[in-house]
Order: structure tokens, then C-alpha cells, then sequence
């Protein structure tokens, strides 16, 4: 009961009672009395200001920032969580497959084979050649797990286009060039709606990126357009995942458990030296006697101190296989760690469940540590596989299609591609941008009753084998054309017989 219900009741009981009497009828649910309750003592000392995106997100992004890349070069948890997306993610790259609207374009399917053929020659080189890398260090695929690696570590990543002569045998000047979220940052004395250097304009819009250089980290940054002004296409990417309306920068992944890893860090450095404690035999030596008798012990020991310059403070270590003799009044005490906790392995998977939970990464994925049953090992790796196909497809569509898309733009304005209507219209363009990319595949644990079941959904019509051929991650035409071939070789070889029947 609220302060208003309390002196309604007071002054006028029967009031209070239709009051009372009417909430319950019309179902009303005062969350005063219950997830808002300042009385409750469940709740006390429980004091949360909440504002705007920005307000909340951006203030303390540096120091998210840096205990992210710290919980990731520390080799704990968090290593293995962004690495295991990574590499399930990303793998070894998405993979084009040209998807020619041939319908749109009015043309047959085996002229949108030819013109999908000449495409993926095209990209494969361009994309498979370290000229596509601004800095010609990686290939495609390379920069797509380093683009996405930086935005899950970091919370973004922001990307540019550049275009650079690569030299008259490599045929585009196309680049990928990624910048890493630190260099984001706002000019001084900007009188621009610019926060954590991300320009706005009077509607709420992006249109402006303001990049610090990478060599002075005092000078103004440069301002990058974030859209073309006549074409309206994308100048910059900026990949990150946004939690709230409004919010401009990205929070790297690791934010919500990096107490709880910190935490978990520190207890298994200190069982492991718990665990180290427990293979030393530690022996003090207690004495009643003269310095004289302690010599004569330590004598006993191996240690030679006939001129009693043994320093009182100085560690002794014991030496293999001596026969002490001690002396009166002398006797020798062990010392050993007996106290090891009990149940570390318990509740350091308890701790990666509840991690793993957050981080939508079952945990046996996490530690790859399948000891349940099949059906719940599978099961994890099922949920695990919706987490990585959204990823994957944010990847795909905020990564990969556009630059695959000013690809084909320059590949058919040099004469590379012989698209018609390319320029004509922008339904026509994507109708031959349009692509299918192909992930890593979801895994199994039993390849045997996985793909009986591919194909009781392929005779039951319920899925086709080019959709099977990419859950496991493999392009079905090159599948088809290599069996193609494999089948004739077999004939030709005299190994199989065709039925002329």
C-alpha cells in the first residue's frame, strides 16, 4: 500500500475500501509496491540513476575498453569466449556466392551462371591478394575475423574504403582499410552536435566521423563523411552492435562479466599456487638451545656454517636424503598447506555457466568440455549455432555486401564485368550485387545420424540439397561440379558401369 492508499484509508476508510476494491477489479499492477518499491528492504541501499544512451554508454568506454583487452591478454575466460566466437563465427571467412536476380534482370539461368562464374573470378582476385588490405598485410578473410575480432574485444570497429594504386599488374585499386575504435574521438572547440567522435545532425542522423591519427594523439582528428553526398552510398562502416535507441558508440562484449572473470582470474591463480604448496616440504626449526647448537643442525643439513655466518633471516633448503641430528632441546616441525579448497572445479564451472549464459555461449562450448549426453551436448551446440548465425549475418550485410558491392562497382567501370544496366538503375545494380555468404558450419557430433537426417529432409522436400551443402559450410555447385567429374572419371576408368537400362 502506497502513502496516497494510507491517507485515503485514514480520512475516509470507505473510499480506501472502493479504491481498493476497484484495483483489484481493473487488474492494476502498481509497481511501486513491487520492482520500484523504495520501502522494500530487499531493495536498500539499491540506488541506480539511469539517462540518454550516450550518457550511460560513452563516459566510461576507455576503461571498458582497456579491462576487455587485459581479461583477453591475461589467457583467462575471456580469451577463450572471444576466441571461440571467432573462430565459430568467422572461421576462415565468409564466403561469396553471387546470387544473380536473373528473374529481375529478364535474362536465363545459364546466362546468370556465366555472369556468377566471371564475378567469382573477379572477387577471388581481388579478395584472395593482401593489395585488398590497406596496410597489404591480410587477405578477405583475414580482415574479416580482425574486423570482427576488434568490434567483440573492443565494442567496434570502423571501416573505410580507400582506393590505392596497386600497380599496373593488379587491376583494382580498391582497399579495406579497419581503424581501430580509439582513434574515434571529438575535435576541440566544435560548436557540432560531436560526442566520443560521431557527428549528429539536427534530425538525429550520422553523418560525420572525426578519426584521430595513429601516430599524434593530440591532433585534431580528420572528418570523414559517413554517406556520399550525390550517390548516397556508405563512406565509412561502423560495426558495432547498438543496446540502446540513440547510441552511437559500442560497448565491447566482455562489459556485463568482467568483474565476474576478474574475479575468477584471481581464484584460479590462487588455487594454482595453492596447488604448488602442496608439492613443498617445508621443515622449520625450533631450538631452546645456544647459536653453537643450531650450527651443529644446520651442519646436519649440508649447510655449512662452521664460521656462524648464516644469516638468522636466510632461507634454508634441505637437502636430499640427510640424516639430522638434532640437538637438545631442538625439534623440527613441518609445515604444509592442508587448507586447499575443496570443490574448485564445481564452482569454476558454475561460474562459466553463469558467464556462459550472458555471453550466449553454452558452456561446454566455452571451456570445450562436452561431458554431458549427447542430446545435451547437442542441444548446446544448436543454441550456440543461433547465436553465431545472427552474427554471422550481421557480418554478412554490414560488412561483407558492401564492400563486395563497391567491388563490383570499379570491377564494372574499368570493363572487368560485362553487367548491363549496371549504372542504369539502382534495382538493376542490386539485382547483380545480390550474394549469398557462406560461414563456417554448425558442427555435429555424429556425422552419421546428422546427415541421414539432411537427407530424409531432402526426399521429404522439406529442405534442398544446396541448403544442406551450406549448413555444413560447402558451396553446392562446386560440390555438384566435382562430383560431376569424380563420376566421370569413374566411368572413363572402367571403375563403374553405367546402367544402359
Amino acid at each position: 500500500m502506497n502513502i496516497v492508499d494510507k491517507a485515503i484509508n485514514y480520512f475516509n476508510p470507505v473510499a480506501g475500501r472502493e479504491r481498493a476494491k476497484a484495483r483489484i477489479e481493473t487488474n492494476i499492477i502498481n509497481y511501486a509496491d513491487y520492482g520500484a518499491s523504495r520501502s522494500n528492504n530487499s531493495f536498500f541501499g539499491w540506488k541506480v540513476k539511469s539517462s540518454k544512451a550516450d550518457d550511460d554508454t560513452t563516459k566510461q568506454l576507455s576503461v571498458l575498453r582497456s579491462r576487455s583487452r587485459d581479461l583477453y591478454m591475461s589467457g583467462s575466460v575471456g580469451t577463450a569466449a572471444l576466441k571461440t566466437l571467432r573462430t565459430n563465427v568467422i572461421g576462415k571467412g565468409l564466403t561469396c556466392k553471387p546470387q544473380i536476380d536473373y528473374k529481375l534482370l529478364g535474362i536465363t539461368t545459364t546466362k546468370a551462371k556465366e555472369l556468377e562464374l566471371s564475378i567469382e573470378r573477379e572477387w577471388l582476385l581481388w579478395s584472395n591478394s593482401v593489395n585488398c588490405d590497406a596496410d597489404r598485410r591480410l587477405d578477405f578473410g583475414r580482415l574479416q575475423r580482425l574486423a570482427f575480432f576488434s568490434k567483440i574485444m573492443n565494442g567496434e570497429v570502423l571501416v573505410t574504403m580507400p582506393y590505392k594504386n596497386r600497380g599496373k599488374d593488379f587491376p583494382y585499386k580498391l582497399t579495406v582499410q579497419l581503424i581501430e575504435s580509439d582513434r574515434l574521438r571529438s575535435p576541440y572547440g566544435s560548436d557540432k552536435d560531436i560526442l566520443e567522435g560521431v557527428e549528429l545532425d539536427e534530425n538525429g542522423e550520422v553523418v560525420a566521423y572525426h578519426i584521430g591519427s595513429h601516430k599524434d594523439t593530440y591532433s585534431n582528428p580528420v572528418r570523414l563523411e559517413a554517406f556520399g553526398k550525390e550517390s548516397g552510398e556508405r563512406l565509412v562502416l561502423h560495426l558495432f552492435e547498438p543496446e540502446r535507441v540513440g547510441q552511437r558508440r559500442g560497448i565491447p562484449l566482455l562489459s556485463q562479466v568482467i568483474e565476474s572473470i576478474q574475479q575468477l582470474t584471481k581464484y584460479s591463480k590462487s588455487e594454482v599456487r595453492r596447488a604448488a604448496l602442496l608439492g613443498v616440504f617445508t621443515a622449520v626449526i625450533t631450538t631452546e638451545g645456544s647459536k653453537s647448537n643450531r650450527s651443529n643442525t644446520l651442519n646436519a643439513l649440508g649447510i655449512n656454517d662452521n664460521n656462524n655466518n648464516h644469516v638468522e633471516d636466510e632461507p634454508i633448503e634441505l637437502g636430499s636424503q640427510n640424516i639430522i641430528s638434532l640437538n637438545p632441546g631442538e625439534d623440527i616441525k613441518t609445515v604444509s598447506a592442508t587448507n586447499a579448497q575443496l570443490g574448485f572445479e564445481q564452482f569454476f564451472k558454475a561460474f562459466c555457466v553463469q558467464i556462459g549464459a550472458i555471453l550466449e555461449i553454452p558452456s561446454g562450448v566455452l571451456m570445450k568440455n562436452f561431458t554431458a549426453s549427447y542430446s545435451a551436448s547437442r542441444a548446446e551446440l544448436l543454441e550456440f549455432w543461433k547465436m553465431t548465425n545472427c552474427e554471422q549475418d550481421y557480418m554478412a550485410k554490414n560488412f561483407c555486401q558492401p564492400i563486395y558491392e563497391r567491388f563490383l562497382i570499379e570491377a564494372q567501370a574499368k570493363g572487368r564485368l560485362k553487367l548491363p544496366g549496371f549504372f542504369d538503375d539502382l534495382l538493376i545494380r542490386q539485382a547483380y550485387c545480390s550474394a549469398k555468404w557462406i560461414g563456417a558450419s554448425k558442427g555435429n557430433l555424429n556425422p552419421l545420424q546428422e546427415v541421414r537426417a539432411s537427407v530424409e529432409k531432402i526426399n521429404a522436400k522439406l529442405s534442398t540439397r544446396e541448403i544442406e551443402a551450406t549448413e555444413y559450410g560447402n558451396d553446392y555447385d562446386e560440390v555438384h561440379a566435382q562430383r560431376v567429374e569424380e563420376e566421370k572419371a569413374d566411368i572413363e576408368g572402367g571403375l563403374k558401369v553405367v546402367n544402359e537400362e
